[in-house]
């Protein structure tokens, strides 16, 4: 990992309700073989709760922008999210915009030990003015594991057109 990193934050609390607060800001961050994954700044406002010290139970919470960011061979440049961690799950509200090209997405990530599941709520695609998105009520999950991805309900739409 390379950057430079700024936490500042506020503990609060006692045995039963652990409280951390603040802000994290990145800049030039970079991880894994030949920056993979990364960002040329990021801050983020966190939240994070600790009941009873059980950290199997913790709660977090998080508004991050960032700009310039590189994920999964792409160049995002800009990026913002919404995020909330509870229970072994994320839910989030996010949009990465590229020149051209944007992507706004809601719904929730089930962390589980052998299946990852993405249930979206919200998808929008937009390219060069064309907009894909959701088809409205369809709510769409996709598992991810080690062996195989399976989608269910991905129904995409584009005003007449439909892919389903």
């Amino acid at each position: 990992m390379t950057g430079i990193a700024k936490l500042d934050g506020t503990l609060t609390g006692n045995r039963s309700d652990l409280r951390a607060a603040g802000t994290f800001v990145g800049d030039d961050l970079a991880y894994g073989e030949d920056g993979a994954l990364g960002a040329l700044a990021l801050s983020s406002t966190y939240d994070v709760r600790v009941p009873h010290l059980d950290y199997a139970r913790a709660q977090v919470s998080a508004d991050t922008n960032a700009t310039f960011v590189a994920v999964a061979g792409q160049h995002v440049n800009e990026l913002t999210a919404k995020t909330t961690y509870a229970d072994k799950e994320v839910i989030f509200d996010a949009v990465a915009k590229q020149p051209k090209r944007s992507l706004t997405a809601s719904g929730a990530v089930a962390l589980r030990p052998d299946v990852e599941e993405i249930r979206l709520r919200q998808l929008m695609i937009d390219t060069q003015g064309v907009q894909w998105q959701l088809a409205a009520g369809s709510p769409a999950t996709i598992q991810y594991g080690p062996d195989a991805i399976t989608a269910k309900d991905v129904k995409l739409v584009s005003g007449s057109q439909r892919l389903l």
